[in-house]
């Protein structure tokens, strides 16, 4: 992601967040989606069925909903 401008970042992480979502696994947008953008690079990692994949979460996402709405807001400025 470096390099990438904020309005590049943000759709990434909201797109994640909205694709894991989807799938029923809730996640947070500022740093789940972000950690998950990373794992999907790793395909080599991810086809190997010799193991389970576990995620820990140790935070809540409580404020979840601030930050997809702040990020939306964002967005919705940044593209006048």
């Amino acid at each position: 992601m470096q390099g990438e401008s904020m309005r590049v970042r943000i759709e990434k992480k909201l797109q994640v967040r909205e694709e894991l979502m989807q799938q029923g696994l809730p996640i947070d947008v500022l740093f789940g989606a972000g950690a998950w953008e990373v794992m999907k690079t790793r395909t080599d990692f991810l086809q190997d069925r010799s193991f389970a994949l576990v995620y820990y979460h140790c935070g809540g996402l409580g404020g979840d909903e601030y930050f997809v709405e702040s990020f939306r807001k964002f967005l919705a400025e940044s593209t006048t």
